[in-house]
């Protein structure tokens, strides 16, 4: 899935309006894990991030 974020994670160097790529968390229902940042024409960006957020904090773009 691609997902776009909507906080800045200071602890993870991520930033508000990012998008990543992603995946449902399976321990956690509520988390996806960002895997790898994305740039405007859905091209992975940097290195993986490999983190876990919360579905409040992302806004589903693509499932």
């Amino acid at each position: 899935m691609t997902v776009e974020l909507l906080i800045t994670e200071e602890r993870f160097g991520i930033k508000e309006g990012q998008i990543f790529s992603a995946e449902k968390y399976s321990l956690d229902p509520g988390k996806v894990t960002l895997k790898q940042r994305l740039n405007k024409d859905g091209k992975p960006i940097g290195k993986p991030v490999m983190c876990n957020e919360y579905l409040h904090n992302v806004r589903i773009i693509e499932d």
